[in-house]
């Protein structure tokens, strides 16, 4: 039997008769199954018994009955319209959404808590769909975006001249605040200045960036320079090493101070140092088509954002802003 052959002759139109022959005893039975008429399904099945070069089927007075030979055909013959079957739901799948990949950058504080619930509602959903996550600053992310080697990055507001190429969706807004080992001495003062904190261990963002402008200006303009004594890092596990462990503060958001301060890791200390960076967005480049997976995981974002409970102080504690 020669495969190229097998190839080039056998049918569509083949297949479903044989699927039907399975099922019936009665060629015009399995004809008006496949749609087709008894004198055209005689000519397909002598078509496949000449392809294969095997008779697949006794002609008796009970009906067609499979040969050895038959059966084995038959079983391929379902396997194959099966991962047929396969590939339309996968194709359907793809086209809304269900199975499709969706590349996701993110700062920090989303992937706290709205990135992983986004995940986790869509994946219970589509257990199909392929999400992949990379951490990263928001300028490489969104470079990336706008070469396309990302569908979604979960970053600060952008403005300025990238603004117009750029399709923004506000998440939620979340303050700074400082946190300390539970047992800081800091902690036992029902206000805190940060002026006084001036002279303490920190942990602060790298001198380049926007965040770090903004604290250093902070300090400057409250207790008229920065702090002397601090190591600039964006290691997560050594910052909280060097919080729990040699008494550092640091200057993270309030959701990302929650988080660790549900584990009983940090505290927060009595000032807070307001919107520094502005809001969280889900950040897309403008296309005429979106994949409907990017659209499904877009829609997922906003609707648990919308959600989203405040953010707080720890009762009791100070509830202004700079300097209290």
């Amino acid at each position: 039997m020669n495969t190229i052959n097998l190839r080039t002759r056998l049918k569509m139109r083949h297949l479903l008769l044989l699927e039907a022959l399975g099922d019936v005893v009665s060629l015009n039975q399995a004809a008006r199954r496949v749609f087709i008429t008894q004198p055209a399904a005689t000519v397909a099945l002598a078509e496949i018994e000449t392809t294969l070069g095997s008779q697949l089927f006794e002609r008796s007075s009970r009906g067609l009955l499979p040969t050895p030979i038959g059966r084995v055909v038959m079983a391929h013959a379902r396997r194959i319209l099966a991962a047929v079957d396969q590939a339309q739901d996968n194709l359907a799948a793809l086209a809304d959404g269900s199975a499709g990949i969706v590349r996701v950058g993110t700062l920090l504080p989303p992937s706290m808590d709205l990135l992983p619930a986004s995940i986790a509602a869509l994946k219970a959903r589509f257990p199909l769909m392929r999400i992949t996550v990379e951490q990263m600053p928001q300028d490489p992310m969104l470079a990336r975006l706008k070469n396309g080697d990302l569908d979604i990055g979960l970053l600060r507001l952008v403005t300025g001249p990238d603004e117009a190429e750029l399709q923004q969706t506000v998440l939620y807004r979340d303050d700074y605040c400082v946190i300390a080992h539970p047992n800081h001495a800091m902690m036992q003062r029902r206000s805190v200045k940060l002026s006084a904190l001036v002279d303490e261990p920190w942990i602060l963002p790298p001198l380049a960036g926007p965040l770090r402008t903004r604290l250093d200006t902070m300090f400057i303009a409250e207790a008229g320079r920065v702090p002397v004594h601090h190591v600039s890092s964006v290691s997560l596990p050594c910052n909280l090493h060097l919080i729990t462990q040699y008494a550092y503060l640091g200057a993270v958001t309030l959701r990302t101070a929650a988080f660790y301060r549900a584990q009983a890791r940090v505290a927060v200390l009595p000032v807070r140092l307001g919107d520094l960076m502005g809001p969280y967005a889900a950040v897309l480049l403008k296309e005429k088509y979106r994949a409907p997976a990017v659209q499904l995981f877009l829609d997922e974002l906003c609707r648990l954002a919308a959600g989203m409970p405040p953010t707080h102080l720890p009762p009791g504690r100070a509830k202004s802003g700079r300097g209290v």
